[in-house]
């Protein structure tokens, strides 16, 4: 929390939602995303929730098993500000597969 609300030009942030429930994580990724909005810091968000990365995110890095490296990255070309109903559209879904499919691959080497 102190990382988002003191005046930063880069927040780091590692998994600061997943103990959440499902509604509750998506409220605070909207409230994540209006500060973002409104400061336009550089924010490096880890989590492990596909639809969390596409929803938040203009890039995401797929990681790779130790040692850890770049398998795949992706760009996020949805219009912001992001709207919730933009999860359940067929473009979202087809990076979502992406996603999935690679991180698949990855876990089955």
């Amino acid at each position: 929390m102190r990382s988002i609300l003191s005046p930063q030009s880069f927040i780091c942030l590692d998994e600061p939602f997943s103990a959440l429930d499902e509604f509750t994580r998506f409220d605070m990724q909207k409230w994540l995303l209006s500060i973002w909005e409104e400061e336009r810091p550089s924010v490096l968000f880890v989590t492990h929730n596909i639809e969390e990365a596409i929803f938040l995110s203009d890039r995401i890095l797929v990681l790779g098993s130790k040692p850890a490296q770049v398998i795949k990255e992706i760009n996020i070309d949805f219009e912001r500000p992001r709207r919730e109903e933009l999860t359940l559209t067929p473009e979202f879904l087809l990076v979502k597969k992406e996603i999935y499919q690679t991180l698949r691959g990855v876990l089955n080497d």
